[in-house]
């Protein structure tokens, strides 16, 4: 009886952990690919819609994935809790599953030092960038970049801002938030020699793009002021 019941109990927990590594259903899959596409295109109402719950579903990897997307979201409506959360849920998923299929965990440690840098909590948001310069991915010298320009920009640290950008940015695939950061920095930290042409293209990105400007003034408000 003893071994049967031992073989039950490792039955069920089997049958448990086959669920959970389980593959996605192509509807839960396309879900994903609809969220990429609305923040592709800049509908986070849709992109939001399309998640909704995908990160409470039994497959890690997938709830993995919808926490990332939710992240993304989260940092495009300058809602640094809501993204921090995300990338926290996210992790806690991916460490149920094997290291080989952890792929996504650089980009959520990432989003967790992006958002404590937002938050101000500068210790814990080093602490994430030391984890993530010993992670492997393709993303990870962009990540490492831009995290620690917004948070030398947020602290009005604008000359060490500049020297950062002028030694660490050059080919790196930034998106259009951290190239029009990077633009306003330099031209804040050094204006004689911005020139009037630059000066006056960045007031009209700002001038043009007020969800971009709303970022702007919310993770780095000191270079608007300067």
């Amino acid at each position: 009886i003893a071994l049967f019941a031992l073989a039950l109990a490792l039955g069920v927990a089997g049958f448990r952990a086959s669920r959970r590594v389980r593959h996605a259903s192509h509807g839960e899959r396309t879900r994903l690919g609809v969220a990429r596409d609305a923040i592709g295109r800049g509908d986070l109402d849709a992109a939001s819609a399309a998640l909704r719950g995908l990160e409470l579903r039994e497959h890690d990897r997938l709830a993995a994935h919808a926490s990332a997307l939710q992240a993304t979201i989260a940092f495009r409506r300058c809602d640094a809790e809501a993204m921090l959360s995300a990338a926290s849920t996210g992790l806690g998923r991916l460490a149920r599953v094997s290291p080989e299929d952890a792929m996504l965990q650089p980009e959520l440690i990432a989003q967790r030092a992006l958002a404590l840098t937002l938050l101000d909590r500068r210790v814990e948001a080093a602490a994430e960038l030391t984890v993530l310069a010993e992670r492997t991915s393709p993303m990870r010298e962009r990540d490492l970049f831009r995290v620690r320009l917004i948070g030398l920009a947020r602290a009005g640290k604008l000359g060490e801002a500049a020297r950062w950008i002028e030694q660490e940015s050059g080919d790196l695939p930034l998106g259009v938030r951290d190239e029009l950061l990077a633009d306003l920095v330099r031209a804040a930290a050094a204006p004689e020699s911005a020139g009037l042409g630059e000066v006056e293209r960045l007031e009209h990105e700002l001038r043009t793009e007020p969800e971009i400007r709303r970022w702007i003034e919310w993770a780095a408000p000191r270079v608007l002021q300067a």
